[in-house]
């Protein structure tokens, strides 16, 4: 049997267990982008897991940078920077560098991180986060944010595939919301799912880090 687990791309996902219980005997599917995955999947060692790595998504650059680049260099004019993964904070902190803009302008944003990873990634470039939401998902930004968006403007660094929530549902509150693309992710060109045979024989967990690898289309063979 396997168990389709879909796990949150921006936060460090630590199982949680009643006292005295493990995750031994229970094999585990890391489907995280290969350079992402070990720090999941040492935690999910300690518990006993039997953990497989394989990646089912691929962090790409975009087709273009213009659009980012275009709006980072305007950031004086914004008042709002939203960030939804560790891969959107690297990329915005390398255009930066790469476009030799001062970093002071990213310190007079404020700014809101989806999740802990992502607060952390921020923080470790010396910038603070305001809003870190309760739940690591879209529609909890939208909440932490909903009063305090009114006439501001905002840009939103993301996924080239993503959810429109967030843009959507702040521009309803008087936000005004620009959209960068600042990474791509991508389904791997190699097949991965060689290894559901594998899968089969044990009880399995599949842990999803993105909404796009766990689309049932995906699973075409």
């Amino acid at each position: 049997m396997f168990i389709l687990v879909r796990g949150m791309k921006s936060g460090r996902v630590r199982p949680q267990l009643p006292p005295k219980q493990s995750l031994a005997g229970i094999r585990i599917l890391v489907g995280r982008a290969r350079h992402q995955a070990s720090a999941l999947s040492a935690d999910l060692r300690k518990l006993g897991a039997d953990v497989i790595e394989i990646p089912f998504i691929e962090i790409h650059k975009p087709r273009s940078y213009q659009p980012l680049d275009s709006a980072l260099k305007r950031l004086p004019e914004y008042d709002w920077l939203i960030l939804t993964s560790v891969n959107g904070v690297e990329a915005v902190w390398e255009r930066v560098r790469k476009l030799g803009l001062p970093t002071s302008d990213l310190k007079k944003l404020k700014i809101a991180a989806i999740g802990p990873a992502t607060k952390k990634a921020i923080e470790n470039h010396g910038l603070k986060v305001d809003v870190v939401p309760q739940e690591y998902v879209a529609e909890s930004v939208v909440r932490s944010l909903r009063n305090q968006v009114k006439g501001k403007r905002i840009l939103l660094a993301r996924a080239k595939v993503a959810r429109d929530v967030i843009p959507r549902e702040l521009r309803k509150r008087g936000a005004r919301v620009d959209v960068a693309e600042a990474y791509e992710t991508v389904l791997p060109i190699a097949p991965t799912w060689s290894c559901l045979p594998v899968l089969r024989r044990s009880q399995t967990f599949l842990h999803f880090s993105v909404p796009r690898v766990a689309d049932g289309r995906t699973w075409a063979t």
